[in-house]
């Protein structure tokens, strides 16, 4: 069964192949036209995000490779492939050739969302009390939109999203709250390698933040 291949995901481009084709096809070249959104299924009709496959020839049981620009990063897309040929009309005067769908393929992914770049300053060196009132060193806010950007990527790379505790400033950052990120990014297959959970009796640097960026940041579909 045919299918659309995503390849070199980024945060605006999209590499696109079909895979699955009918090998016993012998009707001629085959056109392929890639159409996106990210409110659902495009029609035909829909010019406004669209590119054209390279043409795919009889008994090819993939091809029709092309590349969508413009995309958003950390976007999910919607994607429908038509694909054409040309066909011989015969008539009592004669014959003419009329360009008609064979087939229409759809699928859809998600764009790479941007790296993660910490706005607090951190001092990688300073040693982080786990007995001090209120979320630190970063703050509250910007850990749930860390989380949150680790879900994107999640999303990009193919996996559900993770259930993270949301937190507050007014409460203390723990081991429990930093292993969530850990499982989350160690979930995805391959990343995470350099990553530990961590315990109560911990001794904890700051360089913990830097580690975690680092390593989301290495994701890559």
């Amino acid at each position: 069964m045919a299918s659309i291949q995503f390849s070199s995901i980024g945060t605006n481009s999209c590499s696109v192949r079909l895979t699955g084709l009918d090998t016993s096809w012998s009707g001629g070249t085959r056109y392929v036209y890639y159409y996106f959104d990210t409110g659902g299924y495009p029609n035909e009709e829909d010019y406004s995000n669209y590119t054209s496959g390279s043409n795919i020839s009889n008994g090819a049981s993939s091809g029709g490779g092309g590349t969508v620009y413009g995309l958003s990063a950390g976007t999910r897309y919607y994607c429908r492939c038509y694909v054409y040929y040309d066909k011989t009309i015969t008539t009592e005067t004669g014959s003419y050739t009329e360009t008609t769908r064979l087939t229409t393929i759809s699928g859809t992914f998600y764009s790479r969302p941007y790296d993660w770049n910490w706005t607090t300053s951190i001092s990688t060196s300073s040693i982080i009390p786990m007995d001090k009132y209120g979320f630190h060193p970063v703050t509250a806010t910007e850990w749930n939109n860390f989380t949150d950007r680790i879900n994107d990527f999640r999303l990009y790379a193919g996996y559900s999203t993770y259930s993270f505790s949301t937190v507050s400033q007014y409460q203390q950052f723990t081991p429990a709250i930093y292993n969530q990120a850990v499982r989350a990014i160690k979930g995805i297959s391959g990343y995470g390698y350099y990553l530990s959970e961590i315990n109560d009796d911990t001794v904890l640097c700051a360089n913990i933040f830097t580690s975690l960026e680092d390593e989301l940041n290495k994701v890559t579909v």
